[in-house]
């Protein structure tokens, strides 16, 4: 990939989120919180086998 694609990938990507609605974005942050506490919880029950080889 050529910097000059690089660069219009990232065009692209930037006006692709230009036109994502607010409702959009905020029910995507909320998602991710969802997740993070979702975590937190499993790591807090000591449910974290998988990190243990």
């Amino acid at each position: 990939m050529t910097r000059a694609d690089t660069v219009w990938a990232e065009t692209q990507a930037g006006r692709y989120i230009q036109v994502e609605t607010q409702a959009g974005m905020r029910a995507e942050t909320q998602g991710t919180i969802t997740r993070v506490r979702q975590t937190k919880n499993l790591n807090r029950q000591g449910l974290t086998r998988h990190r243990r080889t």
